[in-house]
């Protein structure tokens, strides 16, 4: 690769870093689930929710009583 394009190509990579990293925080801040509510798991959930390792399902909600295969856990 040409010297030149380098240093725009990480310059690019850096900036579009920096956004994924924003937006995927601001995204995680205070959510919380209402099928949760009063569930024996409901700390606990609130905990990983706070910390960004799960996200919960598509219809916003978390399902703690649903059995789920390891390969489908929400994303």
């Amino acid at each position: 690769m040409k010297e030149k394009m380098k240093r725009p190509l990480s310059i690019l990579l850096v900036v579009s870093m920096v956004i994924a990293l924003l937006a995927g925080s601001a995204y995680a801040v205070n959510r919380y689930f209402e099928d949760a509510k009063g569930h024996w798991a409901e700390e606990a959930i609130q905990i990983l929710t706070d910390k960004g390792v799960i996200s919960g399902y598509p219809d916003g909600l978390v399902h703690p009583d649903a059995i789920s295969p390891g390969a489908s856990l929400p994303p």
